[in-house]
């Protein structure tokens, strides 16, 4: 499976991967191996992402795991370990995954991080990530290039004293 050159046709690819079929028309994930690897896929790959900004039913899939699970949210190292607990003992379809590394591994050697984390973004349903670099773009005001010196190039305006 190629990746499209854009993040949204990217993100589409991602979810055709779900929902692909085999030779004889069947799906080849099931609804329960899909439910089984969004929640992974949240938690194993994509940390940093803030849960509020994911959509509906990708919030209601982890929400659905955490509440399977009795996790509160008030320790997150006891979250930790029920969830490792949870994937050792109910890992997600290994092909799927397997399927999933090898499509976003094209996405990275295609697209780049920014556009691939833009694309896995839009296929959970969270807000797009801002952008790593603005390269071949004008530098924004007050900026500076980035340096080993570039500290030295930043003017602040001095501040007074109070004794």
């Amino acid at each position: 499976m190629t990746p499209q050159t854009s993040p949204t046709g990217a993100a589409q690819q991602m979810l055709a991967l779900c929902m692909q079929t085999g030779p004889d028309g069947t799906r080849l994930y099931s609804d329960a191996d899909i439910a089984a690897f969004v929640p992974f896929l949240l938690i194993a790959f994509a940390p940093a992402i803030d849960g509020s900004t994911l959509s509906p039913a990708a919030r209601a899939l982890v929400g659905g795991l955490a509440e399977r699970l009795g996790l509160d949210g008030k320790d997150p190292s006891a979250a930790a370990a029920a969830l490792r607990a949870h994937f050792a003992a109910s890992p997600p379809n290994p092909n799927l995954v397997q399927d999933f590394e090898r499509h976003f591994r094209e996405l990275l050697k295609e697209l780049g991080p920014g556009a691939a984390a833009a694309a896995f973004a839009s296929f959970v349903g969270a807000a797009s990530p801002k952008p790593l670099s603005t390269v071949g773009e004008a530098r924004p005001a007050g900026t500076v290039p980035a340096s080993p010196f570039a500290r030295f190039q930043v003017r602040t305006p001095p501040t007074k004293k109070e004794s």
